[in-house]
């Protein structure tokens, strides 16, 4: 082998060499390049998904908060509407005893009013006008007067009731007939509820009238005398008129 021989022995592996390690290096630089790019919107999904889950624990925290809050007005609406309903039952057991008491003064009136005709009768069977005269001024107002009333329907109609005119006056002797300086009269009625009315009429019996569906089952009726006295009683207007 000559000089020349060696020296292209040596030439060809050295570029044999090169040769692979440019192609390997070409084939190094792309799969390098196609890696970081897949890499990017791997990361890219990863920060959408873990930004997505806190704003869904955000929303499901808030979520609680408000079902908490109420949860607790809920409660707190339920326990006052438990109070009412003890209340509720309270007040309906009171009303249930001054109805009873109601209707024991009422009786009571009548005992007394039957005894007064009775003792009235006896004093008039002596023939002493003066006597009489007498024995009428001893007496309370309210026992020398007497609550009329009366009932009569109307032809209009509110919605399926028929309405009624309801009166109510008083019959008072002559002998006591200025001592009165006008009549009130409240409702005590669900449907007229702090209702009064006000007469000063002396001429027709301190009369009113109101119209409506329902009769009034007690009127508290108030006497004011010129005198500054007020005189007081219970009026069951139903059973005056038979309703």
């Amino acid at each position: 082998m000559t000089i020349d021989d060696r020296s292209i022995a040596v030439a060809v592996p050295s570029f044999q060499r090169k040769q692979k390690a440019h192609e390997a290096g070409k084939g190094t630089g792309p799969s390098v390049d196609k890696e970081q790019r897949v890499g990017k919107p791997a990361h890219q999904s990863v920060f959408v998904m873990v930004f997505g889950l806190l704003i869904l624990g955000g929303s499901f925290a808030y979520s609680i908060h408000g079902l908490n809050r109420l949860h607790t007005r809920i409660e707190a609406n339920r326990s006052f509407v438990d109070s009412l309903l003890v209340l509720s039952g309270f007040l309906k057991d009171e009303v249930e005893v001054k109805d009873r008491e109601i209707q024991v003064l009422r009786s009571e009136k009548e005992a007394l009013r039957k005894s007064l005709s009775r003792v009235s009768a006896a004093i008039s069977g002596e023939g002493n006008p003066a006597l009489e005269r007498a024995v009428a001024n001893s007496l309370p107002l309210l026992a020398r007067v007497n609550l009329r009333g009366s009932v009569n329907p109307l032809a209009s109609i509110d919605g399926d009731k028929r309405l009624y005119s309801f009166a109510l006056w008083l019959e008072i002797p002559q002998e006591v007939r200025q001592e009165i300086q006008f009549v009130e009269y409240e409702f005590n009625h669900p449907a007229y509820r702090h209702e009064r009315r006000r007469s000063s009429n002396l001429s027709d019996g301190f009369r009113i009238v109101y119209i409506g569906s329902e009769c009034v089952r007690s009127v508290t009726v108030r006497l004011h005398t010129h005198g500054n006295e007020i005189s007081s009683l219970d009026f069951d207007l139903c059973r005056a008129v038979g309703w």
